[in-house]
């Protein structure tokens, strides 16, 4: 971390204490958004960003990818994740940016990302 990032990491009590909640509170397989945590703790966006990429570089937290389609009724709009950006890639060159639903345009201006905890009781081994 270079100074520049570490003078934007100032924080409240009162702000890290909130986001250790939101974080550990974290289930497993569990997604929150950067937006959800920023306007929860109070602090601006790049710094949760910057914080959780940094949980994601060590493995404490993964990232999913998320592209919806652009229906024109709003009930009928879909949704896709992926656990990677090649496979988000992928999918998007195979339907050509359609929606594998409904047909209609996949809205590749607005790809979210979303972070979640990951299941290590799954890991390891496993005793009987």
């Amino acid at each position: 971390m270079n100074i520049k990032q570490e003078k934007k990491l100032k924080m409240t009590q009162a702000q890290i204490k909130s986001l250790d909640e939101i974080l550990t509170m974290l289930r497993a397989e569990e997604n929150v958004s950067p937006h959800f945590i920023a306007h929860k703790t109070r602090l601006p966006l790049d710094v949760i960003i910057l914080i959780l990429n940094q949980m994601t570089d060590r493995s404490i937290l993964h990232l999913n990818f998320i592209i919806k389609c652009s229906n024109d009724d709003p009930d009928l709009i879909h949704g896709f994740e992926f656990n990677t950006n090649t496979e988000l890639i992928n999918f998007v060159r195979k339907n050509n940016l359609t929606c594998t639903h409904c047909n209609s345009n996949l809205n590749a201006t607005d790809i979210r990302v979303s972070y979640y905890k990951k299941d290590t009781s799954k890991f390891g081994e496993l005793y009987e």
